[in-house]
């Protein structure tokens, strides 16, 4: 008997001397009160409430709080109020105005801007030849003014949907733009007054590239050369 107590006494030692004393306490608070029945009950409600806690808890990884979401994908009714050139138009929807980027196309320019000097330059964009480097720069530029006279002719101060998938480095919308359900990213492409300018993912890809086989069989504009 006197062994077992000396055992004891030692790994109580022992104990004391190697674990915090706030640990201690309540390890001994823990063993003093779990004799009692209502003690016990109020353990495993407690328990029971912080599983139930756990579970129902939001990943809020997952969710994604960027105030763009609320438009992106969206189908939107408004005016065309505004064509700059043969890719970007304005939009109003309701009291807010858009500058609306097509998305998936890209004309010539029609000034001769920084932009227009960068298309005359033989260069690779996308992993493709610029198509636009091929055209002398006088045609390059007329196609570029016809671009823009022609979108202003269909668009300007007709009703239009666009549907956003976001927004480019410069805050302008990325859009899909549909008159009476004819999809017009794609009809300037057909034309031969844009290229695709495109990445994966394009929810209108197909529709792109067959514009770009018609305006290339029947050589209209940009592949004329």
């Amino acid at each position: 008997m006197k062994e077992n107590n000396s055992f004891i006494n030692y790994f109580i030692e022992i104990l004391f001397s190697s674990l915090p004393i706030t640990l201690i306490l309540s390890t001994l608070a823990f063993i003093i009160f779990s004799t009692n029945p209502k003690f016990l009950e109020n353990v495993r409600d407690t328990l029971s409430e912080l599983s139930s806690s756990t579970t129902n808890t939001i990943n809020l990884q997952n969710i994604s709080f960027d105030s763009k979401q609320n438009i992106n994908n969206k189908i939107l009714k408004g005016r065309v109020v505004k064509v700059s050139d043969g890719d970007t138009i304005n939009v109003i929807v309701g009291n807010r105005e858009y500058k609306i980027r097509l998305i998936g196309i890209d004309t010539p320019e029609s000034s001769k801007n920084q932009k227009f000097k960068k298309d005359t330059k033989k260069a690779y964009i996308n992993k493709e030849y610029n198509i636009f480097a091929k055209i002398p720069p006088k045609q390059l530029l007329d196609i570029g003014k016809e671009a823009k006279r022609r979108l202003s002719a269909i668009l300007l101060n007709q009703e239009v949907e666009i549907e956003i998938e976001g927004k480019d480095r410069y805050g302008r919308s990325l859009a899909w733009v549909f008159l009476n359900g004819k999809n017009i990213n794609a009809y300037m492409i057909s034309e031969g007054l844009a290229r695709p300018y495109m990445y994966r993912g394009l929810k209108y890809e197909n529709q792109l590239l067959e514009a770009q086989k018609k305006a290339k069989l029947a050589k209209k504009g940009i592949y004329k050369y």
